[in-house]
């Protein structure tokens, strides 16, 4: 029991060269240390809830739309309230016909008991219909939300060739990373906390002449990622676009006639289909495309692009393009992650508060 006890340390006390040529005989290796004994890094994360639920009310009056379009069933209004969707009819007759389909979008959810329940109650008064977020769903969206969140921050770091971690969810909402024995470069932060929520949609008919206009129903008003101020008015109601649940692969490379970083996209069969009708249908127009909240190149559609291989400029710096590129192959995160807590951990040291990502 001594000499195995000896046998299974020494790797511990050997010279570097000797533990790598010792694991590769024996597989035996030094033990791993915490971050008490060797020091690291320590990110901890928290899924933003104000924009979850912000991302919820915004699906929803987008389904309620579609639906009542759907139907022709005419409205008087449609608004987003703190808490819900409003919407509004002229007439009681329609107001009667909508009640049952409206119904339909409660959008229920499982709670760990097993029963459903709605994410949103819909309540009448007259001719006016109102959903509102309940809040034991918004806790089982939440949960729902930081498992997913986790996955995708798992692909990330693999991407990103970081080895030796711990990752795990803690409470609700908070995912804990951490990184024995060596530190995350600011790249892996800032590719750690982009949503990756990215799409090529329709430009609108009509564009802003200042910063202060008010989109169209059917639009809305996104950055542009090359010019500071100026805002352009992207489709996002019926079929304006194809987002990246379709792409099967995205990198980053280097375009060989400009020298510029650039980002390619590969779409899976469903996504080569919608992608080349949507380019087909809309020939001669601009189209925009989205990532993260920003519109970072808003090409014209010179032909019909039936391949599903796709490439985009934005002015990338190379970081840029490869954190894009990392985001996109792991999927997008549910909502926004704000880093809340870092340490820099030389073993005793506390830990130092942090900001977003």
């Amino acid at each position: 029991m001594v000499l195995a006890g000896v046998v299974f340390a020494l790797p511990n006390v050997l010279p570097k060269p000797w533990q790598d040529m010792l694991n590769a005989y024996t597989g035996l290796r030094p033990m791993t240390q915490g971050l008490d004994l060797q020091g690291g890094t320590s990110l901890l994360m928290e899924l933003d809830g104000k924009e979850l639920r912000e991302t919820l009310i915004a699906q929803q009056v987008g389904d309620v739309r579609a639906l009542l379009r759907h139907e022709a069933i005419g409205y008087a209004g449609l608004k987003r309230t703190a808490d819900g969707v409003q919407v509004t009819f002229t007439e009681a007759a329609a107001a009667d016909k909508a009640h049952g389909l409206l119904s339909r979008l409660t959008q229920p959810v499982t709670s760990v008991t097993g029963a459903d329940v709605p994410t949103f109650e819909l309540s009448r008064t007259g001719q006016q219909f109102s959903f509102r977020l309940s809040d034991p769903a918004m806790e089982i969206r939440t949960s729902e939300a930081t498992d997913r969140a986790l996955e995708v921050l798992n692909r990330r770091l693999d991407s990103l060739g970081i080895s030796e971690l711990s990752i795990q969810r803690q409470g609700l909402n908070r995912i804990l990373i951490q990184l024995p024995g060596q530190g995350i470069s600011d790249q892996a932060k800032r590719a750690l906390g982009l949503t990756g929520i990215f799409a090529f949609q329709m430009i609108c008919d009509n564009q802003p002449t200042d910063s202060a206009g008010q989109p169209p129903e059917d639009c809305a008003a996104y950055p542009l990622k090359v010019s500071s101020g100026q805002m352009i008015w992207v489709q996002t109601a019926g079929w304006a676009g194809v987002d990246g649940k379709y792409l099967t692969n995205s990198e980053a490379q280097t375009d060989p006639t400009t020298k510029e970083p650039i980002i390619t996209f590969k779409f899976n069969e469903q996504g080569t289909q919608l992608f080349g009708e949507l380019t087909a249908k809309n020939v001669g127009k601009p189209m925009a495309i989205v990532f993260d909240g920003q519109v970072v190149s808003a090409p014209r559609i010179n032909e019909p692009i039936l391949g599903g291989s796709v490439q985009i400029s934005g002015h990338f710096t190379p970081e840029d393009a490869n954190n894009l590129a990392i985001a996109l192959r792991s999927g997008a995160l549910p909502a926004r992650l704000v880093y809340i807590d870092a340490a820099n951990e030389s073993a005793g040291s506390a830990p130092a508060k942090g900001s977003d990502l």
